[in-house]
């Protein structure tokens, strides 16, 4: 589990972000190892709260940012693994629960196909 508080904060562009912050609200997320080939690790992430952007800082801040990830990624890491940025960020929300007064409501979907594409063509970068 990581315990990091997150700040919304404005880069001098306008631009607005969120950083880990000793002054920011209270965040954590409990990040579970699926499977991993090579550099890329499919992940399980359980979140305690619900704070903006919470799973991509955390990744980021330990240092494993989500592939793809236009604000808070690394275009280095992806293009050492794909050649190129990703296509897309590759985040995606595979089940949430919504606990209500009587029951909980499961909404389930499944990952898209770019998740499976962008494992293969690591693969076969990997093999070049």
């Amino acid at each position: 589990a990581i315990r990091a508080r997150l700040r919304r904060d404005r880069l001098a562009s306008g631009e607005r972000i969120v950083r880990v912050d000793a002054s920011g609200q209270s965040a954590e997320s409990v990040f579970r190892r699926l499977r991993g080939d090579g550099g890329l690790t499919e992940v399980e992430v359980r979140l305690t709260t619900g704070r903006t952007h919470q799973i991509r800082v955390h990744a980021a801040h330990m240092g494993y940012p989500v592939v793809g990830d236009p604000k808070y990624g690394a275009a280095t890491t992806e293009k050492r693994y794909f050649g190129q940025r990703a296509p897309r960020l590759l985040l995606h929300a595979h089940r949430l629960r919504f606990p209500a007064a009587e029951d909980t409501v499961t909404v389930e979907s499944a990952p898209p196909a770019a998740f499976a594409r962008a494992l293969e063509q690591q693969r076969a970068h990997d093999h070049d």
